[in-house]
């Protein structure tokens, strides 16, 4: 499993005992397509977060599935892209504190900041990848906070 975190890539066993340094990691035989993995997934939260989504595009297949836990469900980039735009008006930034990669999965883990009076929201989206390229999200994050963040929202749009 590969592990990036405050911009340096690890290798947990499954256990998550032991962390090696990437020197270690590279004698290990991880394959490129993890640490391209962990690397797209940093890339792609923090593009999110910075309001680049020309570039967030770029990271996601033409299909992407995105879910929820209140079970909405949006199928295709154009769609995803949209939904997260509406967001713009109220993020500030995404504070990455944990990426884990194993083979085509990955998790990041984050805050969410607002300009909101909630502030951070934190956050995990798990991925999974296809070809160099985002084909899944499926985003986790602490929902008792998030009416206030929306009424912040839908009250900037009046």
């Amino acid at each position: 499993m590969i592990d990036s975190s405050l911009g340096k890539i690890t290798r947990r066993s499954a256990l998550g005992a032991a962390v090696m340094p990437l020197a270690v990691i590279a004698s290990a035989r991880v394959p490129d397509s993890a640490v391209r993995n962990a690397a797209l997934a940093r890339s792609y939260i923090e593009a999110v977060g910075r309001k680049e989504f020309d570039r967030v595009e770029t990271m996601l297949t033409p299909e992407v599935a995105f879910s929820t836990p209140d079970g909405a469900d949006i199928r295709g980039s154009t769609k995803y892209l949209a939904a997260i735009r509406k967001l713009a008006p109220i993020l500030v930034r995404n504070d990455v504190k944990r990426v884990f990669v194993d083979g085509q999965e990955g998790c990041i883990v984050y805050d969410f900041v607002t300009n909101t009076p909630v502030g951070a929201v934190p956050s995990v989206e798990w991925l999974t990848f296809d070809k160099g390229r985002i084909s899944a999200v499926r985003l986790i994050f602490h929902s008792a906070p998030w009416p206030r963040v929306l009424a912040a929202l839908k009250a900037r749009e009046r």
